[in-house]
């Protein structure tokens, strides 16, 4: 073997542990977010539940409790996920969860025509809108491929 396959070999060892390593990263961060994002789960459900519970409607519950899952979750998920939250990126924040609200309340409409109920519709849809709002966070708001 030439010194030129060696050095190749070499390369494509040291591509694929860094590729390894930048994927163990970012499941660590992905855990990291589920984390924070379920402490913000369970403040902006409560919010939903109380506020449908006393009557709003859910379109208007889900608008509040977003409202405040993004003042209490843009610190939260910058600082202990993303290592950082400059206030410069708070509008793409905004956008992203109006996003969220949009596919959130687009769940719960369809799982309420499926007959579910209104709070365990809203609860099923929460699960997959986390995954949808760690990648777009990732890629959108704090720049990371």
């Amino acid at each position: 073997m030439s010194n030129t396959n060696k050095g190749r070999a070499n390369v494509t060892f040291g591509d694929d542990v860094r590729a390894e390593s930048k994927q163990r990263a970012t499941m660590w961060q992905l855990l990291r977010f589920l984390v924070v994002a379920g402490l913000n789960t369970i403040f902006g459900y409560s919010l939903f539940a109380a506020l449908t519970y006393f009557g709003m409607p859910y379109p208007a519950a889900i608008g509040l409790a977003t409202i405040g899952g993004v003042l209490f979750n843009f610190q939260s998920v910058g600082r202990l996920v993303f290592n950082g939250s400059p206030h410069s990126r708070f509008l793409r924040f905004v956008a992203v969860y109006s996003l969220i609200y949009i596919l959130n309340l687009g769940g719960v409409r369809l799982a309420l025509e499926l007959g579910t109920g209104l709070y365990l519709a809203n609860a099923i849809t929460l699960g997959p809108l986390s995954l949808i709002a760690f990648i777009l966070n990732r890629r959108f708001v704090f720049n990371l491929p």
